[in-house]
């Protein structure tokens, strides 16, 4: 989608269309306000991650930077470490989790059980900068801290390639 939303010129209605007393003019109204709105935030609906209860299937993460290192800091509430793998291949640092909470509940005259269940995957392209081998995390209420320290960069060697003709 582009940042750009175009308007939409909602048709005008004669008096007797509007009426409150006109047996589809709520109806006809909330059509026209539907397609009138059609456009207008819907990008951020569905970049907005989704959640269940009090639990997002894409956490919040926070990405600084400093002189030596990068810092990635993801919240996970209601989570705990052995809920969480993060792994390296390919340069692509991947964070994976699982959410499952269960709530029971039984009295006398009724029995509640309520399940949710939710996963979530993020995947960060490392820079050339950073030393995987030095990579570590931190887990702390519910906020994993994931340390990237820097390294220098070296340039591959330069060199010219002969072009030969036919």
């Amino acid at each position: 989608m582009t940042d750009k939303v175009k308007e939409t010129k909602v048709p005008e209605s004669s008096p007797e269309e509007t009426s409150v007393f006109h047996p589809l003019a709520s109806l006809r109204r909330d059509i026209d306000q539907l397609f009138g709105d059609y456009g207008r935030g819907w990008g951020n609906f569905f970049n907005r991650p989704l959640s269940m209860g009090k639990f997002s299937l894409n956490p919040s993460t926070d990405i600084t930077e400093t002189k030596e290192a990068f810092e990635i800091s993801v919240e996970l509430p209601g989570l705990e470490d052995k809920d969480v793998v993060l792994s390296l291949k390919d340069n692509v640092l991947t964070l994976k989790g699982e959410k499952k909470e269960e709530r029971e509940e039984k009295k006398t005259d009724y029995h509640l059980t309520e399940r949710s269940y939710g996963s979530f995957q993020r995947s960060f392209t490392l820079p050339p900068n950073v030393d995987p081998e030095a990579i570590h995390a931190d887990f702390h209420k519910g906020v994993m801290t994931i340390l990237l320290p820097k390294t220098e960069v070296h340039e591959p060697e330069k060199r010219t390639i002969e072009i030969k003709s036919r």
